[in-house]
């Protein structure tokens, strides 16, 4: 008997936002037709609903059929069973029908053959492609460089996918975003830097842009098909270009008057950088094929260009790091006891992390100097992060609000950096730097915290409905340690151990 695998998603509860498993939907959207094959038996395990429509197929002729007995079935479909997990081909027009053709792409996963057809939408004009990919590829040289750098990609790749609104949407390392660059009308207002919280691209989301090229979503308003199997399991759908869109995404989309949108990730050192992020206003649109792969090109050589950048500089920062600890060192080493150094050189312990106050424990004994605690109120920091925290190098921006009450703690205010050495015969050299907070006016796209709606069954998460310029003022937090002052206390540390 035949079963709907799709799962239920109407109700999103507040606590599992995050857990939503986007890959497991058993839907998939309206723009195409699915079908997943099994790699071992070559026989087809699911089939969406929409079947019939796309290949002029029932779902019942289709489901635990063998993939050779098929009337589209080619060598080249074949050669998808040899593609790496991870990989795709596109199979570029695929007679399915007398007179109906359409094209196929091809998706290896860890157990299965996804098999993605589209109508053939041709190009409505050719795309210089080669010379788009040489302006990306060139690394700024300089600082200055990078933001006709962000601004190129933007405008190319309005202009490839004729899309209203393109972003260079980039990942801080709190997760929030920031708009970097962006191409777009003025009547449709602009994002251009403003920061979006974290929860608006969940971790789980997060993830699977690490896994697929792009994310294409063509009509926000299209109904979803499911997929049809012999079983209940849905399909792994994490590779798949046409799985279904999390119902809050959706929401959240048509919160900002958005009708379509396709994203591409950004990644830089294995790592989601950010996105190119594009919406559109005017009404469905679906990219063409070479649209979407000319897309991801840019974005590659983008990605290559930018991590050369960031690899550049960072060699330079190192170079600038290791003179700047000799020259610690160098003043460290005219002690003979390492906690004399502090009543004199505390001011270059200091400033190595452009700090207002540095501390130095060993065993029971501490020094401090300039803005810092008390003694008594770093013994409270000490203690926990001695006991308390696995971490050899944390970076605080603010402080718990726990320790705001403690009575020898109430006057502290900002952040930290803390770190630990290991020393066989005297124990743990704990290093503290402490940096005075600051007025911070962060401008968001609409307040970031999401609103919980009540229904008349349960207490859902609701995505925010405004993106107008929201600013908050933030107090009791210091300006953020940069990756470089970071880096440093971590070489510090190191350098440390082996004084010891």
């Amino acid at each position: 008997m035949m079963k709907d695998t799709s799962q239920s998603r109407a109700h999103i509860r507040l606590d599992n936002c995050e857990a939503e498993e986007l890959h497991l939907s058993g839907r998939i959207q309206g723009h195409g037709a699915l079908l997943v094959v099994d790699l071992e038996s070559r026989l087809i395990t699911h089939a969406s609903a929409n079947c019939p429509d796309v290949l002029g197929l029932e779902v019942d002729a289709l489901v635990s059929a063998p993939l050779f007995s098929m009337g589209f079935y080619t060598p080249e479909i074949m050669s998808g069973f040899s593609l790496l997990e991870g990989c795709q081909l596109h199979v570029a027009t695929v007679q399915v029908d007398v007179g109906r053709h359409l094209d196929l792409t091809l998706i290896r996963t860890a157990h299965a053959l996804l098999m993605e057809w589209q109508p053939v939408q041709p190009l409505a004009k050719p795309v210089a492609i080669f010379q788009m990919q040489r302006s990306l590829a060139r690394a700024p040289s300089h600082k200055e460089a990078l933001l006709p750098y962000f601004n190129t990609l933007v405008q190319q790749t309005q202009q490839v996918s004729g899309l209203d609104r393109v972003m260079l949407y980039r990942f801080r390392s709190d997760w929030t975003g920031v708009v970097e660059a962006e191409a777009c009308e003025p009547r449709w207002g602009s994002y251009l830097g403003l920061r979006f919280p974290a929860a608006d691209i969940p971790k789980v989301a997060r993830d699977l842009y690490m896994q697929t090229p792009f994310r294409m979503i063509p009509d926000v308003d299209a109904p979803t098909h499911g997929l049809w199997s012999l079983d209940d399991d849905p399909p792994d759908l994490s590779l798949s270009e046409l799985r279904s869109v999390s119902p809050m995404h959706l929401e959240y989309l048509h919160n900002m008057g958005v009708r379509a949108s396709f994203s591409v990730p950004v990644v830089v050192g294995e790592k989601l950088w950010g996105l190119v992020a594009c919406h559109h206003y005017q009404g469905a649109l679906r990219l063409s094929h070479d649209q979407r792969q000319a897309c991801v090109s840019m974005a590659g050589a983008f990605s290559l260009g930018l991590a050369s950048y960031v690899s550049g500089k960072h060699l330079q920062l190192l170079d600038s790091l290791d003179r700047r600890i000799d020259q610690l060192v160098q003043v460290v080493s005219t002690w003979a006891e390492l906690f004399d150094s502090v009543p004199l050189a505390g001011e270059q312990w200091a400033a190595c992390v452009d700090a207002d106050g540095f501390a130095l424990a060993l065993d029971d004994r501490a020094t401090l100097f300039g803005a810092t605690p008390s003694l008594e109120g770093l013994g409270v920091i000490d203690e926990w992060f001695l006991n308390a925290c696995d971490d050899v190098a944390i970076a605080r921006e603010s402080m718990p609000p726990e320790w705001r009450e403690l009575p020898h703690l109430m006057a502290l205010d900002g952040g930290l950096q803390a770190a630990k050495v290991w020393h066989v015969q005297q124990g743990w050299l704990r290093l503290y730097w402490f940096r005075h907070s600051e007025v911070q006016r962060i401008t968001w796209a609409g307040q970031p915290d999401k609103p919980a709606a009540e229904d008349a069954r349960a207490a859902s998460l609701s995505p925010r409905r405004s993106f107008e310029r929201w600013v908050e003022t933030r107090t009791g937090h210091c300006a953020e340690w940069t990756s470089a002052e970071k880096l440093l206390v971590t070489k510090i540390r190191t350098v440390m151990g082996r004084m010891r």
